[in-house]
């Protein structure tokens, strides 16, 4: 039954008679055996692309491009740094799993799809997989948001508070900066804050006055811009 009835079935072929007739030609067997043999290499290579494709994903989340040489120590290495700067329960176990050293390229990029969607790839869906490409996105968010916090942190002085400034237009003009200021100059800060976030004080909506603060600040942080 499963050589005869199944399988032609399987792939779009009428069954086979178990008496020779038209059905059992040479031709007809053939074709159908080269579709047979199409459909089990097709079959043979999905769990491959599913690995290449969580290993496109996984660089997603570091930010690493797709020819990244040594790609493996590169995100182990961020991690174990990152698992102390992060408190989301979910992103430190995920963080533990990618600084695992002691598995080979296969078993990790299992454990790191089974720590991102809760199922290991062998066991995925469809929806799982979409459920990977939605969460890869806002995993390389919170990566980031990591290390940038992280690298701000190593940046400034013990008696110095301060923000990592980043900033880009549609352009495509991007500025990343330190803010620093001492601890004496909190109270400044946060009094022109006030009146800068006092919405009352100007005639215009609140979107308005965040781009212009956000304009204000990009003309500020600019290369060319003077001090004062």
């Amino acid at each position: 039954r499963l050589l005869f009835i199944d399988l032609p079935t399987a792939v779009g072929f009428q069954p086979f008679q178990p008496s020779f007739n038209d059905s059992m030609n040479e031709d007809n067997v053939e074709v159908f055996f080269d579709s047979l043999n199409s459909v089990f290499s097709e079959f043979v290579g999905c769990y491959p692309k599913l690995l290449d494709y969580i290993r496109k994903g996984t660089l997603d989340i570091f930010d690493l491009a797709e020819d990244e040489s040594e790609w493996i120590a590169k995100i182990q290495k961020r991690a174990s740094h990152l698992y102390n700067a992060v408190f989301d329960s979910k992103l430190r176990a995920i963080m533990v799993r990618a600084s695992d050293t002691q598995l080979g390229e296969i078993e990790y990029l299992e454990s790191l799809a089974a720590g991102i969607t809760g199922q290991p790839p062998n066991r995925w869906s469809q929806a799982d997989e979409d459920n990977f490409a939605r969460l890869v996105s806002q995993l390389a968010s919170q990566v980031r948001a990591a290390e940038s916090v992280q690298y701000l942190k190593s940046t400034l002085e013990d008696s110095e508070d301060g923000y990592l400034l980043t900033i880009s237009d549609r352009q495509g003009e991007a500025i990343r900066q330190i803010i620093r200021f001492s601890r004496k100059e909190r109270g400044e800060v946060e009094r022109i804050a006030r009146m800068l976030s006092d919405q009352d004080s100007f005639s215009t909506n609140r979107h308005i006055l965040l781009a212009a603060i956000t304009e204000a600040a990009r003309q500020l942080a600019s290369p060319t811009a003077t001090e004062k």
